[in-house]
């Protein structure tokens, strides 16, 4: 009984962060199916592009308003009902016959997963010491990603054992008893937790305008916003979608090879995501982890693009840049310490709405890009080369560069919150 007890705490903020794994797998799982997706809807590259980003659109204009929601009703039944719409739009994904019924499909998948982090975190501040909660922070972060491995690693050999909709029907149903079990086992806190939440925890509504309104006044928070969204476009836009139809596309890859060269990506993110903000936290300073992170991901993406990529190399590329990628994350510390931390949590919804969209943004725009060059060249609907690709991904080092140029109007914080 004693040690059921001591297990209860893991068990819910596992099933939670198993969730969070989940939504994972079914964001990026679109660019493992993209020769199915384009057959089956009939999709240029733009319309392949825009059905991965309008995950990103709805998730990132969630991201506020899920943490408010959260803070209001209890990660329980907000875990339990995000779940549910994750299941919800990946059965009409799996059943739709035209794109933009798959779209909403997309869409539900990310409402849903707007909601997956903020439970993890605030199951993990309830029914965990405060001194973990860092840990817990680093340890949901790395096993959500580990989902997008998996993703890649897997879902290959699956779309073609069983076909893409029939795959995507039974994450459908894994998600159904998710939900269920969620509900059954989740509880908000510990049964013995007799504390109330803050009054900042629970804001009005005016609280919550004045809150949103301190932070986007702040030229940091902007600066700073802009600047993480810039840095995580190589991983969102790239290994997170184009990546896999780049190697096989323009390099002769097999599908299963170069899906599973791009989930390298997210494995290095997995284990880097820690790895800054400790470093980050030991000297003192946030911006020279940044720097640090701008230089080696844009010396890394331009090799990726302009260089060859061998077989035997292309893994460990793939892990550096998602490892070096992880210097973003500072960002959220400096967002939260140039506000005070009655409205952190806004300030740390707006950064992740900043990083959402501009994924929203850029993944169709690469597809655009590709359609504009075939067109130019007289042909469409036919497979890019090599060249094309090259022309076309120069909006990532690019990105980096204008995020280099963002770091330079980034004050130091010193690790120092202004309250």
């Amino acid at each position: 009984m004693n040690c059921c007890k001591a297990l209860r705490p893991v068990i819910v903020w596992g099933l939670a962060t198993f969730f969070y794994f989940y939504e994972n797998l079914l964001n990026v799982s679109v660019a493992v199916m993209k020769p199915e997706l384009t057959q089956a809807f009939g999709c240029s590259a733009e319309q392949f592009g825009s059905l991965a980003a309008y995950f990103f659109i709805a998730y990132g204009l969630m991201q506020i308003p899920a943490g408010i929601l959260v803070d209001k009703f209890g990660p329980r039944k907000l875990v339990t009902v995000a779940c549910a719409f994750c299941a919800l739009g990946t059965a009409v994904f799996a059943y739709a016959d035209v794109l933009w019924i798959a779209k909403i499909g997309r869409i539900f998948i990310g409402v849903g997963a707007s909601f997956a982090l903020v439970c993890c975190l605030k199951l993990a501040m309830r029914w965990f010491s405060v001194k973990y909660f860092a840990f817990f922070t680093g340890a949901s972060v790395t096993i959500g990603y580990l989902g997008s491995v998996v993703t890649f690693v897997g879902f290959e050999k699956f779309v073609s054992y069983v076909g893409w909709r029939e795959l995507l029907q039974y994450g459908a149903v894994i998600g159904g008893i998710l939900s269920i079990i969620l509900y059954l086992v989740v509880r908000d806190a510990p049964e013995d937790d007799n504390t109330t939440e803050l009054t900042a925890d629970k804001p009005t509504e005016l609280s919550i305008c004045q809150g949103l309104l301190v932070v986007v006044k702040n030229p940091q928070v902007w600066l700073t916003s802009v600047y993480a969204s810039l840095m995580f476009v190589p991983m969102m836009v790239f290994a997170g979608l184009w990546a896999t139809p780049f190697l096989m596309e323009a390099y002769g890859y097999e599908r299963a090879l170069a899906s599973s060269t791009a989930s390298f990506a997210f494995l290095g993110f997995a284990v880097g995501a820690p790895c800054f903000g400790w470093v980050s936290d030991k000297i003192g300073k946030r911006n020279l982890p940044m720097y640090i992170a701008s230089i080696t991901v844009f010396a890394l993406i331009s090799y990726m693009i302009y260089l060859p990529i061998p077989i035997g190399l292309g893994k460990l590329l793939f892990f550096a840049l998602g490892f070096c990628s992880t210097g973003f994350v500072v960002a959220f510390s400096v967002v939260r310490e140039s506000n005070p931390i009655l409205i952190a949590g806004a300030a740390i919804g707006f950064i992740n709405t900043c990083n959402a969209l501009g994924g929203a943004f850029l993944q169709p725009l690469v597809g655009k890009l590709l359609d504009l060059r075939l067109r130019a060249e007289g042909v469409i609907h036919i497979v890019p080369t090599l060249e094309d690709y090259r022309i076309v991904l120069a909006v990532l080092p690019i990105s980096v560069v204008m995020a280099f140029v963002l770091l330079l109007f980034i004050k130091e914080t010193n690790c120092k919150p202004v309250d």
